[in-house]
C-alpha cells in the first residue's frame, strides 16, 4: 500500500490461481507450525483505491468463511489483510518471509462479523437479541461471545489464547454507572465502537498531507494496510448514517448515503445497474412471449405499464 498522497491509498493485489495458497508455517514467535496464507511475490497485480472503494468491504469480509477455502477466495478478490496480521515465519523449505497465520484470520473475521451483527441489532432495537450477549451483574455490563465463535477464534486442537485474551480483555466490560441500569443497546454500540477502535489501533494512523489542488495541509486518517481500510470503512459508515444494500446483480454489499436517490443506487455500480435493466427487459419479453398482459408484467416487474409497453413495442420494431 503507498500513502502520502492526498486521498491516496492504493492497494495491490496479485493476480493469477497461484497468487494466494495455504501453508504450514512456523512463525518466529510459535514453537511450532500452523497453517498460514503466504502469497506470490511479484508478477501481474490489480489496483484499487480502498478509501474510496464502494463496496461494503467490512461487511463483506465479516461474512467470509473463517475456513481455508473461504480466507483463500477472499484472499484471491482483496488481498492480504496486512499489517497487524502478518507475521515473520520460516516456509516449509525453510526460507523464510513474511505470513499471515489463519488463526489471526478467523480472529479478524470473528470479531468484525460481530461487531457488524451486534451494530445491526442496536439500530434495530432488537433488545432480546442483544440481550444474549450483553449481560449485567452488580452494576457492571460484560460481552459474553458466545461458544460457537469462541470455538471459531481458538481453533482446534491446544488453544493459543494470547490474541483471543488481548481482545477480550480490552472488549469484555464496562462501569454500568455510564448507562441506563439493565439497557442494552448503548453498551452494544460501545462495544462494537471498541472493537473498530481495537482494529484502527494496529492498522490506521492519522497523518498529515498536502493538498496541492487548493493550496494547504489537511490531517486525515490512512490505513497502512487492508485491515486498516476495512476499519475505517465501518467507521465512517457509523459516523455518516450509511447503510447498507445488497446489489441485486452482483450480490455483494454497497454503501448507501442518507441523500442518496432510490433510482441510482439500487445496484452497487453503472454496469450493474445497466445488467438489471437489461435483466428487467429481457424478463419482460419472456413474460409475453407466455401470454402475460403489460399489465401483469407490470406488476411482476414493479414497473409502470408505458414502460413495459414501450420495451414490448421496441421488439416488434413500432415506435
Amino acid at each position: 500500500m503507498k500513502f502520502g498522497e492526498l486521498d491516496t491509498a492504493v492497494w495491490e493485489v496479485p493476480l493469477g490461481d497461484d497468487a494466494f495458497r495455504v501453508e504450514e508455517c512456523r512463525p518466529i514467535e510459535k514453537s511450532s507450525s500452523e497453517s498460514c496464507l503466504v502469497w506470490r511475490e511479484g508478477g501481474p497485480v490489480k489496483r484499487y483505491r480502498v478509501t474510496t472503494a464502494r463496496e461494503s468491504l467490512y461487511r463483506i469480509l465479516a461474512a467470509v468463511s473463517p475456513t481455508p477455502a473461504g480466507i483463500l477466495d477472499f484472499a484471491r478478490e482483496y488481498g492480504r489483510l496486512g499489517e497487524s496480521v502478518e507475521t515473520y515465519a520460516t516456509l516449509p523449505d525453510g526460507s523464510g518471509r513474511t505470513v499471515e497465520p489463519l488463526r489471526k484470520w478467523r480472529a479478524v473475521i470473528v470479531w468484525l462479523s460481530e461487531a457488524v451483527r451486534l451494530w445491526d441489532l442496536a439500530n434495530a432495537d432488537d433488545r432480546a437479541g442483544l440481550g444474549k450477549v450483553i449481560r449485567w451483574n452488580k452494576g457492571e455490563v460484560r460481552y459474553r461471545m458466545p461458544r460457537r465463535l469462541f470455538r471459531l477464534v481458538v481453533g482446534e486442537g491446544p488453544p493459543d489464547l494470547t490474541q483471543l485474551w488481548d481482545m477480550m480483555h480490552t472488549i469484555s466490560s464496562f462501569d454500568g454507572s455510564a448507562f441506563i441500569r439493565n439497557d442494552v443497546i448503548e453498551p452494544a454500540r460501545c462495544f462494537v465502537l471498541r472493537i473498530i477502535n481495537n482494529f484502527l489501533g494496529g492498522a490506521a494512523q492519522p497523518a498529515m498531507l498536502w493538498d496541492s489542488k487548493h493550496k494547504r495541509v489537511l490531517l486525515r486518517y490512512l490505513p497502512r494496510s487492508l485491515l486498516g481500510a476495512i476499519a475505517l470503512q465501518f467507521g465512517t459508515a457509523i459516523l455518516s448514517g450509511r447503510t447498507t444494500r445488497v446489489c441485486p446483480v452482483c450480490q455483494r454489499y454497497f454503501e448507501v448515503t442518507a441523500q442518496a436517490s432510490r433510482s441510482d443506487r439500487l445496484t452497487c455500480s453503472d454496469r450493474c445497474r445497466i445488467r438489471a435493466y437489461r435483466d428487467r427487459q429481457q424478463r419482460a419479453r419472456s413474460l409475453h412471449a407466455k401470454g402475460w398482459s403489460a399489465k401483469r408484467i407490470a406488476h411482476d416487474l414493479g414497473s409502470d405499464i408505458s414502460t413495459i409497453k414501450k420495451w414490448l413495442a421496441q421488439d416488434k420494431g413500432t415506435p
